[in-house]
């Protein structure tokens, strides 16, 4: 890990702890320690969910998933199965992946991470 990812690391981290604390204030009105663990449970499943989002797009899945629909459409109609037949290279050439490349994904899914384990120790002691 170089010395941006750890800097966006400590920076979603704190962000973290805030939101916790906020969210802990603003729903459950009462500062306790499984208020404190409910907050920081919501705010570590934003974090998992909104990363594994970042990382799936940047990774490419849907690209493999939306070419398939693509070609799938293509072929079920006759006048694009007639210029396929025509032509088959073209179809290939037509795809070209998009890159994406979040460099925040993998803070995220790590805060994501360490605030779940924190909130799942906790969970056990109370």
């Amino acid at each position: 890990m170089n010395l941006l990812n750890k800097k966006q690391f400590i920076r979603t981290f704190i962000i973290g702890v805030m939101l916790s604390l906020l969210l802990t204030y603003f729903l459950y009105k009462t500062f306790t320690l499984l208020a404190l663990v409910n907050a920081t449970f919501l705010v570590s499943l934003f974090y998992l969910i909104f990363g594994s989002a970042l990382f799936l797009v940047q990774t490419g899945f849907f690209n493999g998933i939306t070419y398939s629909f693509k070609r799938f459409f293509r072929r079920t109609r006759k006048s694009d199965e007639m210029i396929y037949e025509a032509n088959p290279q073209a179809e290939e050439e037509s795809y070209l992946p998009k890159e994406h490349y979040f460099p925040i994904a993998y803070p995220i899914l790590a805060s994501g991470g360490i605030f779940f384990v924190i909130t799942l120790l906790i969970a056990l002691t109370i």
